[in-house]
Order: C-alpha cells, then structure tokens, then sequence
C-alpha cells in the first residue's frame, strides 16, 4: 500500500520542492485511551500515542526523522554512493534505525559509539547494527568519540573517495526535525477526528532534544495549547532548554524560507517543559521508579518499554496521571517491532573486537537505588 504523504506537504505545498521525504512507514500512529492505566491511577483521561508501531519493521520515534534526513542524503548530488557518518551511544536506537533503513537504500554508515552502562537492548541495537553493514568505530569515551566522527568527516573523501553526509547525534538535523513537526500536525489532525480530546501535556523522553524541539515548533504552527512536557535521559550539556529553544526556532525559520505562508511563530521557554527529576545517575542507568512505571505499562496496557528512555518518561508520566485531572498523552518513542529479523545476519559474539566483545560478556548494569534525582 502507498504510503501518504506528509500533512506537512498538505498544509504547505511550496515545502515539497525543497524538503526531501523517503516512504518509511511514518505516518498515522494510532492513538489508544489507556483504560486498565487509568482505572490504576483514577484518571480516566490518560492516552497513548503508538509511534513504537511505525515504520516497515522497525518503528520509534527515529523513523520519523529518518524518513526526511535519508531523503536529504539521496538526494545529493555530491555524495555518490551516499554515505552517513553519525553517533551515539553502543545501544543507540538512533544508529540503530539508521542503520537498518539506510541498508534497505543502499546508503554505507559509518557510526562512532559512545560507551554506556550494559543493558539487554543495547546488545539486540549492537547485532542490529552490525547485520546492517554499519562500520562500527567504538571509542573508550564520549570526547573521544567526538574526535572521531570528525576524523571520519575530514579523512573519508582522502581515504575512501566517499563524501560523508552528517546525521547528528539522535537524527536531531533540521530535515530529521521536520518529521517531529509533521507528528505535532498529526496529532492536531487526530483531534480534530474526535479520536481523543486535547492533551494538556505530552509527554516523552529527552536525548538530543530533536523531538521535544520539533514537537514544540510544531505545536505552535497548529491551534492546540498543548505543552510538550520532555523527561531529560541525557547530560544537560546536550538536553538543556537553550538547545530545545535553538533547534525549534531554527526548524522554523527553515520552513519559511522555503514557504512564507508558514507562519511566523517564534518559540518561547514558556511553550514547553524540560524535567530533570528522572535522569538517575547517569544515561542509560535504569532507575527503580523507570522499571516500577515499565512494570505498569507491561501489566496494565501489554506496552513494553526499555529504561534508557520510556521508563524514565513513564515514571514521570504516572506522577503527572497522579496530579492532573487534564488529558494526558504518553509518547511511545521505542520500538514494538521483533527485532529477530534484523540480527539474523550478525556476526558471531566470538568475532567481534574486544571492546564490543564485553558488551554481551560483562553483567547487566545494576537499577539504581535511591531518589529520582
């Protein structure tokens, strides 16, 4: 079935000569009232929006983005055979969906991975990686790995004759923020429908602060009051509020060079919240509030969600469910696809180099114990 295209090209025709766009299956995630939640929680307002189902086998959040920035990678002229050069944590979701549907367009990734605590998903996200080609650089430190993305970007025209395209960390490009804007015009569209009522807040996780940013530019381009409500899994020198601000208004200001009948809306501190009070000790470091609120969601609404982000964003959204009376929508960023057949093709664990190796022979990292904070 021919997929749609986006509400974006529909509100704003003057976009589509401009913006590139890749079918990937990101478009009309379904919304579900969360019955067997609220009747836990006493709220009967609590809803869901079911991004985890997009995409063609593999879904989140990430899809979204990639369905714009992969487009802007085919569409060089300049970059024959298109080749991408990103980052991200060992588990990282984001290079994860890269990699797996930049294989399907014939597009070489080149990813430097960050290291982090060991959890389970993050072993399934790094044979996922591997049995889709990406070339893996892992390094030993955040600031290391910095350096050698930028090695990667200066040296591979030099080494390789490839001219690298980068897609920054968590796919948080202009073009990757445009699909968080067309799922802000989605979900007017799906209120306006009577499928559910206005939320007062939505809430998800916060890393590269993409979806939050494009959320709230996208938002303010529709008539809603809603607030996008972020829960912060990253450092606050990468997930702060000056870089939410920054990156919606310039997603804005891209739109209205290319079309001026984008209206001209600036986005404020006030149009969105950043929570700090869920980050625990560190990124991907499970939390004992993320697993108890994971734990919920699987029992009362069959939802499954990982503690590096939707835990996170689930704990704080069971405090909100547990103080407003307003409608509520939980953004489902992670994946609900099997991941079985995109590590079919993975190495053996035996093979990899040693610094991989120990992701799969090291323990599962501890929950922490303790406060939120």
């Amino acid at each position: 079935m021919t997929q749609k295209k986006p509400i974006l090209f529909n509100r704003w025709p003057g976009l589509a000569p401009h913006v590139p766009w890749v079918a990937l299956g990101a478009t009309d995630s379904p919304v579900e009232r969360m019955v067997e939640m609220g009747a836990e929680l006493g709220h009967s307002n609590l809803w869901i929006k079911r991004d985890d189902t997009l995409g063609h086998g593999y879904g989140g959040n990430k899809v979204r983005k990639l369905e714009f920035s992969l487009a802007r990678v085919l569409r060089s002229r300049r970059r024959k055979p298109p080749f991408v050069v990103t980052a991200g944590g060992v588990g990282s979701n984001h290079v994860t969906a890269t990699s797996i549907y930049a294989n399907r367009r014939d597009i070489d990734v080149a990813a430097v991975l960050a290291p982090q605590p060991v959890q389970e998903n993050l072993r399934t996200n790094l044979l996922a990686m591997l049995a889709n080609g990406a070339e893996l650089y892992p390094e030993k430190s955040e600031t290391m790995a910095y350096v050698k993305a930028a090695w990667l970007l200066l040296s591979e025209p030099f080494r390789s004759g490839r001219w690298p395209y980068l897609l920054w960390i968590g796919g948080s490009s202009v073009f990757g923020l445009m699909g968080i804007i067309n799922l802000a015009l989605e979900i007017e569209k799906q209120v306006a429908s009577g499928l559910m009522p206005e939320p007062k807040y939505i809430v998800l996780p916060v890393g590269s602060t993409g979806t939050l940013a494009g959320l709230a530019a996208g938002l303010k381009l529709t008539g809603l009051k809603t607030i996008p409500y972020g829960v912060r899994v990253y450092s606050r020198g990468l997930s702060n509020e000056w870089m939410v601000r920054f990156l919606a208004n310039r997603v804005l200001r891209r739109l209205r060079r290319y079309e001026r009948d984008v209206p001209r809306v600036r986005v404020r501190y006030s149009d969105f919240k950043l929570d700090h009070n869920y980050f625990g000790s560190g990124y991907a470091r499970y939390t004992q509030d993320g697993v108890v609120a994971m734990d919920i969601f699987r029992q009362k609404e069959g939802i499954g969600l990982e503690g590096t982000y939707t835990g996170k964003a689930a704990a704080a959204f069971i405090d909100i469910a547990e103080s407003e009376r307003d409608p509520v929508l939980f953004l489902n960023t992670y994946n609900s696809h099997p991941m079985g057949p995109h590590i079919e093709d993975a190495p053996p664990v035996d093979d990899l180099p040693p610094i991989l190796k120990a992701y799969f022979t090291s323990p599962v990292a501890p929950v922490d114990q303790g406060d939120k904070k």
